[in-house]
């Protein structure tokens, strides 16, 4: 139940005035409404003129829509809003990114007027990559020829302190290992409650940052960074992509260097190894978890992992248990949500589908505007084969957030109810409709491009109309593009060929 990260979440919230902004996808909205004051001030830029007045007047529109949204019962005008704000949101990052290019631009050609025109521009967003920041600081201080007070708080908050009348204060060890400690604490609690909500990733973003300003080598930094590196490295289920797995072990492990004995860190070093699903490393992540079990005082978290391990085993009764008696001692909403997936897990195993299917809509009623709730959902749905209802909650997730998991299980409905459609009920026609919109939301499924072929090659055989069999003949041909091996492909795309010279076309 985790998700890709996205780049264009990562926003940073700026307070300049007391205007009322919607509530409804607040998380999404507020951020953007709030820079466009300064985002304005981009029009003195010349290559970027046209762009941010186009932004600002979308941005209005935008904005009015969304107040009228929010007083509003109809369900499609707040998706006609949603639909709308993404745009704008878009178009934001758009424009960041290319003033970020810009200002790299300005560094490397020494160009102080495009420089001091960016920089004078008070727009975080901008900077919240360490390598990005030091060219962009270095530059000014060795060009230092306007006072710049946004790049003097920057170099402050960042602890830039190579400056020629630097002053530093020390802080007391034990005051800057709780205060990093507390602000870890923080960090992790949101991570374990992420779950796709649209915008919920800024906090963390907000939060980790002011962790690695502090100290970016620190225990706790380098936790947070490998937990980050993990999630970013999500695909689907419970698979990450190798690269990612390894760089996080290289972070956690850097980490248990400085503390043997952080809990946390061993705790992650453990979960890289069960995302492996090798057998090497489910004994690796037995191995950690007997070696930690001291090293926590929360028994909850200790059995966390031991549910994980059960279920990587394939124990999921025993996954299932530990999840019962930890939801005997908890309010806490994630973890509660943990829960439920070991037992959804279970009961699909021994195939319980009322429980499953209860379970869901609790995790749904805990996490309503949760994309991911709904998409796991939509994933069970698309198992048991009811894909009307797969395809209904697939929907839904995808209009909180556009993301590959909700594309997959929307095609996957719509190509169980074509294949129905197809091959049981021959109702060649109608499955041309569905097969459309699966290939619509999953372009590389080779058997979606193959019913769509079949059907028209059924109906232009039969009433020999020419248009379809070209359709089918195209459409052949994309599903050997993909899977050159395909047997029934190439067996009707030969007999087509046949047909179609017979016809002298």
């Amino acid at each position: 139940m985790k998700i890709i990260l996205i780049v264009s979440f990562l926003l940073y919230s700026l307070v300049y005035s007391n205007e009322n902004y919607p509530s409804i996808y607040a998380q999404l909205g507020t951020p953007i409404y709030k820079s466009s004051k300064d985002i304005s001030k981009l029009r003195d830029i010349d290559v970027l003129r046209y762009e941010v007045i186009n932004y600002l007047e979308n941005k209005k529109q935008t904005l009015d829509l969304g107040i009228k949204a929010d007083k509003s019962t109809n369900k499609n005008f707040k998706k006609d809003y949603l639909k709308q704000l993404r745009k704008l949101e878009k178009q934001h990052n758009k424009i960041i990114a290319y003033t970020r290019k810009r200002l790299l631009d300005a560094v490397e050609k020494k160009d102080t007027n495009i420089f001091n025109k960016i920089t004078n521009i008070d727009l975080p967003q901008l900077y919240k990559s360490k390598d990005f920041n030091d060219k962009v600081l270095n530059y000014y201080k060795q060009n230092n020829k306007q006072n710049n007070k946004f790049l003097n708080k920057q170099i402050k908050e960042l602890a830039y302190t190579q400056s020629n009348n630097k002053s530093t204060i020390e802080i007391p060890k034990n005051i800057k290992n709780l205060k990093d400690k507390n602000l870890f604490n923080k960090i992790s609690i949101l991570l374990n409650s992420y779950y796709g909500e649209v915008g919920a990733f800024n906090n963390i973003t907000d939060l980790s940052n002011e962790l690695y300003r502090r100290d970016p080598d620190s225990k706790y930094s380098l936790v947070i960074k490998a937990r980050i590196e993990l999630h970013m490295g999500y695909i689907r289920g419970d698979n990450y992509s190798k690269e990612h797995i390894k760089k996080a072990r290289s972070l956690v492990l850097e980490a248990i260097k400085k503390d043997p004995n952080f809990f946390d860190a061993q705790n992650f070093l453990a979960t890289t190894y069960i995302v492996e699903h090798t057998s090497q490393g489910l004994q690796k992540a037995k191995n950690i978890a007997e070696k930690s079990k001291n090293m926590s005082s929360s028994p909850f978290r200790k059995e966390f992992l031991n549910a994980k391990i059960a279920k990587e085993e394939k124990n999921y009764k025993r996954a299932a248990d530990i999840a019962k008696n930890i939801l005997k001692n908890t309010d806490e909403i994630w973890v509660k949500t943990a829960c439920y997936s070991h037992l959804t897990t279970y009961y699909r195993s021994i195939k319980e589908y009322k429980k499953v299917h209860e379970l869901y809509q609790e995790d749904i009623k805990l996490n309503p505007d949760s994309p991911w709730a709904l998409v796991n959902y939509a994933s069970f749905l698309n198992r048991i084969k009811d894909y009307k209802q797969a395809i209904i909650y697939a929907n839904r997730s995808l209009q909180l957030r556009d993301f590959g998991m909700a594309h997959y299980h929307l095609a996957k409905g719509y190509y169980g109810i074509a294949s129905k459609l197809l091959y049981d009920e021959k109702k060649y026609n109608d499955s041309i409709e569905y097969f459309t919109k699966s290939i619509q939301h999953n372009p590389t499924h080779e058997n979606s491009y193959y019913g769509f072929a079949h059907a028209h090659y059924q109906v232009g055989y039969k009433t020999k109309n020419i248009p379809y069999l070209k359709k089918a003949k195209i459409a052949y041909e994309q599903t050997l593009q993909i899977d050159p091996k395909h047997k029934q492909a190439n067996k009707e795309l030969k007999r087509l060929n046949k047909l179609l010279n017979y016809l002298g076309i």
